[in-house]
């Protein structure tokens, strides 16, 4: 079984284009499901996507009362997943999931496959400021990290169900900086990581200033607590 993973939170506009796509690419395989993850939405995404889950029995819908943040969202839909081989993936349509069958075959290989902005092959339209908050970040996420990824932010990844097991227990972040928790903890545990290119159309100008700040405190909480519990010298 495959398992995918969206996270939601207001995205009434987009939610259900999401699961036919997933569906459309997966339309081959005998097993697979969809959980959606309803990260405390205020718009109607919750109802919308009840109502698809009635004539879509793989669709699978959680939800809760407030807004935890994207990381927590993700780490209740790791914990619901079924599937040998789990996808996690950005509700927002920015990403062209056309090439969702080479992450599967990718996992034959690796424990861990990630999307990449900057990988050869990467096909990429976003505003300037973007791309500098993109190279800004991925600079500190090195430097305080010791990750050597080109990328580590693309809401596009998978993982092998033994590798899941080995991490999903020592995830904690809640907001966006989850990425980087994952890989950092794929590091420590010695699992193979593929950065694959991908097709991206972002037309949001900017991050807010208040998410920067929170992405770099949980940057600098991830490498406290990694190097310091685990006792792992990250390199």
């Amino acid at each position: 079984m495959i398992s995918v993973v969206l996270p939601v939170y207001n995205e009434a506009e987009n939610i259900l284009r999401v699961p036919e796509l997933v569906e459309e690419r997966f339309a081959s395989l005998d097993d697979y499901e969809i959980i959606v993850v309803d990260d405390g939405s205020v718009d109607s995404s919750e109802q919308l996507v009840v109502s698809y889950s009635r004539s879509h029995p793989t669709v699978r819908l959680i939800s809760y009362g407030r807004n935890r943040g994207k990381g927590y969202a993700l780490r209740r839909g790791l914990l619901e997943a079924r599937g040998a081989s789990v996808f996690f993936l950005d509700s927002d349509l920015d990403i062209n999931i056309d090439g969702l069958n080479r992450f599967v075959e990718a996992l034959g290989v690796h424990d861990v496959v990630i999307a990449s902005k900057w990988a050869r092959g990467s096909k990429v339209c976003m505003p300037i400021s973007r791309r500098v908050q993109s190279k800004v970040f991925n600079f500190v996420t090195r430097s305080l990290t010791g990750l050597d990824f080109r990328d580590t932010q693309v809401g596009f990844k998978a993982i092998r169900r033994e590798a899941l097991e080995k991490v999903r227990d020592e995830l904690r972040v809640d907001g966006f900086a989850f990425d980087v928790e994952l890989l950092l903890l794929a590091k420590v545990h010695g699992l193979s990581v593929a950065e694959l290119p991908i097709e991206l159309n972002i037309s949001e100008d900017t991050i807010s200033i208040r998410d920067i700040w929170r992405m770099l405190l949980d940057l600098l909480d991830v490498s406290l607590r990694h190097r310091l519990r685990l006792g792992v010298k990250i390199s």
